[in-house]
């Protein structure tokens, strides 16, 4: 597989009091893609990045165009980034105080690294959150590149530096393949839902979670990040592994369902974006499925990526 990912970890202090709602993934993710619309983007009279001849030019549409997210089928077009919201529920930050949230590039997106933190800075100068009061506005103290199959993490900027390096640390196929050895074969795996994981089938949200429901899932997002960020898909055989995947069964489920609001500018209105939150354990043979579960770290799983939903992280048997 091509696909490879940039995750940047974004480590900043609030300078003036901020007030913002208890899950931020939809405000930092309208923040972000508001600066760089308005600041970047050549198609500032367009609908949301939607002329096809200005996506081939424009840097910015490359990373925010995409079909209707409100279509039958979810987003047709996945947009090659996603956001890892701060996890704590707090909603109130004081001068001074540090948070941190992430965002990650896939593909062909690591030139477009370059206003991601130019974006990033306009988001912190602007404010973000205190609807309805002056926005909180927070300064970038430090940006990292992380690697979470391997752990691995490397310094990018400080603040005060005038240069932000290019990552030299990058989610590949080899390193996932390479951590795929480290783990042998796991009896089991828990799967942490760190942010709302929304799913729909038949037109009907998805509140009990299965094995063969989660691969499909897996397997899907994969496809869509691989057609849209790197021309190719994915060398797996899909139906194979939905097959084998049915002999994996649920050994402990903990997840519970949470309603979000998310206010969407483009629309105009709130939109939903709950779902599955909490931890759910497989057991089986897991081998068949382990770079993907892997990658499904990075990707995100389900709808509402770019706004941090289906976040997860994986836990194995010691």
């Amino acid at each position: 597989m091509n696909l490879q990912a940039h995750v940047l970890q974004f480590s900043c202090k609030a300078e003036t009091d901020m007030v913002t709602p208890p899950y931020k993934g939809s405000m930092l993710r309208g923040a972000l893609f508001g600066a760089l619309r308005r600041d970047f983007c050549l198609d500032q009279r367009g609908s949301a990045c939607a002329d096809s001849r200005l996506r081939q030019a424009c840097p910015v549409c490359a990373l925010l165009a995409t079909a209707d997210e409100e279509s039958a089928r979810g987003v047709e077009v996945a947009r090659p980034c996603t956001v890892e919201p701060p996890l704590e529920d707090r909603t109130l930050y004081r001068t001074g105080d540090a948070f941190s949230f992430g965002v990650t590039l896939f593909g062909e997106a690591r030139p477009l690294l370059p206003y991601i933190v130019l974006g990033v800075r306009r988001m912190g100068e602007g404010g973000i959150g205190n609807r309805g009061r002056a926005a909180g506005r927070f300064a970038v103290a430090r940006i990292s590149a992380q690697v979470p199959v391997s752990g691995e993490s490397e310094g990018i900027y400080e603040a005060g530096e005038r240069v932000v390096r290019q990552p030299g640390l990058a989610v590949t196929h080899a390193g996932v393949l390479a951590a795929c050895e480290r783990l042998g074969s796991p009896p089991a795996v828990t799967v942490a839902l760190l942010t709302p994981l929304r799913l729909i089938v038949e037109k009907r949200l998805v509140k009990r979670l299965t094995f063969p429901l989660l691969m499909r899932r897996v397997l899907r997002r994969l496809t869509d990040l691989s057609e849209t960020a790197t021309g190719t898909r994915p060398d797996f055989d899909h139906q194979e592994l939905l097959q084998q995947a049915e002999a994996v069964q649920v050994a402990d489920d903990r997840t519970r369902w949470v309603d979000v609001p998310s206010y969407s500018s483009r629309q105009g209105r709130f939109t939903p974006i709950g779902g599955l939150v909490g931890e759910i354990t497989f057991r089986g043979d897991l081998r068949p499925f382990l770079p993907w579960l892997l990658w499904s770290e990075v990707t995100h799983i389900g709808k509402d990526c770019t706004k941090g939903d289906g976040w997860v992280r994986l836990r194995w048997p010691s």
